[in-house]
């Protein structure tokens, strides 16, 4: 029996039994993805004008996206995050990737989805440079992921595989457990984690990732973040829009007779917006007799 027979049944023991590294001397790409949105046309148009198209800013690793010149801003009534990444090409659903830290940093509780899979997705307001989209049902915390071509995930021993193991050779070495598999001709090889993971395992430029076969479970189902404390809301409020933003409090401001902005209690306040209310010294309420 000669080399070559040895090494091919060897890997099919591997991919049979799942254990094992499928492949010890290639190590594969490996990427964090901080937070970023997926837009649709009409979100485009509604955050930068009429007729607004994505600029292209450079490629990503992934064939055909790339990061967009556009940034926004992500708020929900208990802060917001600014600078946030767009991401391209455009999508037919809005798409928002939180880390665990940035959704509690927001008292927000998504679920962990596969990217696309919007099913229990949380909601929240995207501020552009003209306006503001309501994205309902949009954040989710994506559950990490490999991108392979359907020859490497052959070589790999991945092939028809849903789920596997990720090894992490870095300042913290982890192996990662269930990372998703993902196949097709259109994709480059490239393990995605996002921000908490990375510093999980310490991940720089000098880490290096192996594919371990899966014995991970298949099991691609949401699975629901740590709760988010609790907020209690106080004080009624006046006006009624859903989101008050920085540009909102100005006009505010401008016709404002007194020193007391009153605030319906479902109407979100953005800490920039109250950031001029305060520098105007204003102060904002709630009265329920608003709503």
């Amino acid at each position: 029996m000669n080399e070559n027979v040895i090494e091919t049944i060897a890997a099919q023991i591997l991919k049979r039994i799942g254990t094992g590294r499928t492949d010890k001397s290639h190590p594969i790409l490996i990427e964090a993805s901080a937070r970023h949105v997926h837009l649709t046309t009409d979100a485009i148009e509604t955050l930068f004008g009429a007729g607004a198209a994505l600029g292209k800013k450079r490629d990503l690793s992934q064939p055909g996206e790339f990061l967009a010149e556009q940034r926004v801003k992500i708020v929900t009534p208990a802060g917001e995050l600014p600078n946030v990444a767009v991401l391209g090409p455009l999508r037919k659903n809005i798409q928002v990737e939180l880390s665990a830290t940035d959704c509690r940093t927001l008292r927000l509780n998504p679920p962990v989805n596969v990217s696309g899979d919007l099913r229990g997705a949380a909601d929240c307001f995207i501020i552009g440079d003209r306006g503001v989209v309501d994205a309902k049902g949009s954040v989710i915390i994506a559950r990490a992921h490999v991108h392979l071509r359907p020859e490497e995930a052959e070589a790999f021993g991945l092939a028809g595989v849903a789920a596997a193991r990720v090894e992490v050779k870095s300042g913290r070495p982890l192996v990662f457990d269930n990372i998703i598999v993902r196949v097709s001709e259109n994709y480059a090889p490239a393990v995605h984690i996002d921000f908490d993971e990375a510093n999980a395992c310490m991940l720089d430029a000098n880490s290096k990732a192996f594919l371990l076969a899966g014995r991970a479970s298949a099991d691609a189902s949401s699975v629901t973040a740590p709760s988010a404390p609790e907020r209690r809301e106080t004080s009624p409020r006046v006006y009624g829009e859903r989101l008050i933003t920085e540009a909102s409090a100005r006009e505010i401001i401008a016709s404002l007779e007194g020193d007391t902005v009153f605030v319906g209690r479902g109407t979100i306040v953005t800490p920039s917006a109250s950031d001029i209310f305060s520098s105007a010294r204003k102060t904002v309420r709630r009265d329920r007799q608003g709503e």
